[in-house]
């Protein structure tokens, strides 16, 4: 009687994210088996272990008002930014970089009164005059004002000659 031996083998292979093997794609790591008859009929076995490593990908959120300076760059309009880095498995590690330009609001407003005018820091105004005044929006950003106010001086002289009133 003559005795074979039963041969083993494991072959190590690695995919990201997923790996084709034999037609079939795995999406996380696993041992596939398969046998083989030798040319003496005995049972030869081969393993393959696959596995999977991860592909990373990361969103970063960056905003401006009216413009963003990222990377040594200014971006003045909505802009998604795509970064593909290799990770230590060999695999890609993407970083998505969202970049949102919120405006800056910048308006004019006239404003006529007799007398003065409260503004809104509770100055009051008795003379024509204009001045620029900031508010902070929603998002943060700035949103100017400029404030034209054109004020008409009443004349508060009154005279009452045989009775009757009238202003000088």
């Amino acid at each position: 009687v003559e005795l074979f031996p039963i041969y083993k083998d494991t072959n190590r292979v690695s995919g990201c994210g997923s790996y084709v093997f034999n037609g079939n794609t795995y999406n996380s790591s696993t041992i596939i088996s398969d046998t083989f008859k030798t040319i003496n009929g005995c049972d030869s076995i081969l393993f393959t272990e696959i596995t999977i490593n991860p592909i990373s990908i990361d969103t970063q959120f960056v905003s401006g008002c009216g413009s963003c300076d990222f990377n040594g760059n200014t971006y003045t309009t909505n802009t998604i930014l795509y970064d593909t880095l290799q990770s230590m498995y060999g695999c890609d590690s993407i970083i998505v970089t969202d970049i949102m330009i919120y405006p800056l609001s910048l308006d004019t407003q006239t404003v006529n009164v007799c007398g003065f005018y409260v503004n809104s820091t509770g100055d009051t105004l008795r003379a024509n005059t204009s001045y620029y005044d900031t508010f902070v929006s929603q998002n943060g950003c700035d949103s100017v004002i400029y404030m034209i106010v054109n004020v008409t001086t009443l004349d508060l002289g009154v005279t009452n000659a045989n009775n009757t009133l009238t202003s000088d």
